[in-house]
């Protein structure tokens, strides 16, 4: 399968943003690096193991996730960055005692009613195809994202 000039272009700021992530840092992205590595972030755990997942790997921390929801509102997904900001209050309001050494004892400590698979059930949202919606996001600002020679 031959990929379009689009879809290669795309692949290459995708594996660059997250090598220059993995190197030297979230700080070291530009605006819109930043906003590409949190959605493509977002949508790489959510498809792969839902908001359990997004959540476990991000270490629900309030500032990742509002980074995430940000950057789904920037390329065009502001109700699922609802879902995702209604999921992770969930995860802000720590109950007092034992919350438990694994992810599953810690998610029932936090959210034993598992509203979490509420919020679940409500993605993907409808028109709101992460890996489209960023793919436009890349291409739109290709000129911006173009890899300078060193």
């Amino acid at each position: 399968m031959a990929f379009s000039e689009d879809s290669k272009f795309t692949l290459e700021v995708l594996n660059r943003v997250l090598a220059a992530e993995s190197q030297s840092g979230v700080k070291s992205l530009s605006v819109l690096e930043i906003t590409i590595f949190y959605a493509n972030h977002f949508d790489y755990e959510e498809q792969n193991g839902g908001l359990s997942q997004f959540f476990y790997n991000c270490d629900c921390s309030p500032a990742f996730v509002e980074h995430t929801a940000s950057a789904l509102v920037t390329i065009g997904a502001p109700r699922t960055a609802e879902v995702v900001r209604g999921a992770a209050s969930l995860f802000f309001h720590r109950p007092e005692g034992n919350l438990g050494s694994t992810w599953g004892d810690y998610k029932k400590a936090v959210d034993p009613e598992d509203r979490l698979k509420q919020y679940d059930s409500q993605l993907p949202v409808e028109d709101e195809d992460i890996d489209s919606l960023l793919e436009c996001f890349i291409l739109k600002n290709r000129h911006a994202l173009q890899k300078r020679p060193p």
